[in-house]
């Protein structure tokens, strides 16, 4: 992804939390993050918020998706997701058959032990 001055990315922070009070569950992980625009840049940093509060992004971190607290939207959608499913798949492998196990061994090539 190529950034410019304009576009958005997303900052995370855990104490920016929203609620879903109909389910009595804890924060919507999603609603951590929140836009901020790119607002100028340097050598090797992109420069977001306002002036008055700017924070510098590593243009070589963020090119990952991921520079610390920022995220590209890619990178944002990615974290959401590993938040809101590893557990769900690791919990779902538990329970497989020995053959399933070795599939995914193969597939994520792990080595078993002997």
């Amino acid at each position: 992804m190529v950034i410019k001055i304009g576009d958005t990315l997303w900052d995370f922070s855990i104490n920016r939390r929203s609620y879903d009070k109909s389910h009595g569950e804890g924060p919507i992980f999603a609603k951590h993050f929140a836009p901020v625009q790119v607002t100028g840049e340097t050598k090797v940093s992109w420069l977001v918020g306002p002036s008055w509060s700017q924070s510098k992004v590593n243009k070589k971190h963020i090119e990952t998706g991921n520079a610390g607290a920022f995220y590209t939207e890619q990178g944002m959608n990615d974290k959401i997701y590993e938040h809101e499913n590893a557990h769900r798949i690791a919990d779902a492998i538990r329970h497989l058959p020995a053959q399933k196990l070795r599939e995914i061994a193969a597939l994520i090539g792990y080595k078993a032990r002997t």
